[in-house]
């Protein structure tokens, strides 16, 4: 099913911003990384985007998505 794919990507994708915000010193830098990828991944697939955003604990509409 879709939504299980979309599970897995997430999770990927979560794990991938794990570990390219490691070498960020700023927690401002990390959440900025993360919002980046939530925005690109909104911009591909708006639902995706909103799976992406809920598996790192972050409120979509806290993004500027324009």
């Amino acid at each position: 099913p879709p939504s299980d794919i979309q599970a897995t990507f997430a999770s990927a994708i979560s794990s991938l911003i794990r570990s390219s915000t490691e070498i960020c010193s700023s927690e401002s830098a990390k959440e900025g990384s993360k919002a980046i990828s939530i925005e690109n991944c909104f911009k591909a697939d708006p639902m995706y985007g909103k799976g992406v955003a809920k598996a790192l604990g972050i409120n979509i509409t806290d993004l500027d998505l324009s």
